[in-house]
């Protein structure tokens, strides 16, 4: 009985290794949405906070801006992608 449930719990390393991919991959898919949702904000609205009437060209102006603020966070999860692997390398020997 103690067996089965030591099983159950995992075996430490690649336990972790697991919990290392799956939050990257849930704080992929956050930041996706994130992203997704000011995309149609930006694209839908009429008029922006300041009044200003939008035409394409500002609202292709707001996504460039959007996209230039998620670039550190796409930095930091590409990092964090070759940290995983080089972890799971090390893990796989």
């Amino acid at each position: 009985m103690l067996h089965k449930i030591h099983f159950s719990l995992g075996n430490g390393r690649n336990d972790n290794v697991k919990k290392r991919w799956v939050s990257w991959w849930i704080a992929n898919i956050i930041w996706i949405i994130i992203f997704a949702v000011g995309t149609v904000v930006i694209w839908t609205r009429e008029v922006d906070g300041a009044g200003v009437t939008q035409t394409p060209e500002l609202k292709l102006v707001a996504f460039i801006v959007l996209l230039i603020a998620f670039i550190l966070p796409i930095i930091i999860q590409v990092v964090w992608l070759i940290v995983n692997l080089r972890i799971r390398a090390v893990t796989d020997k």
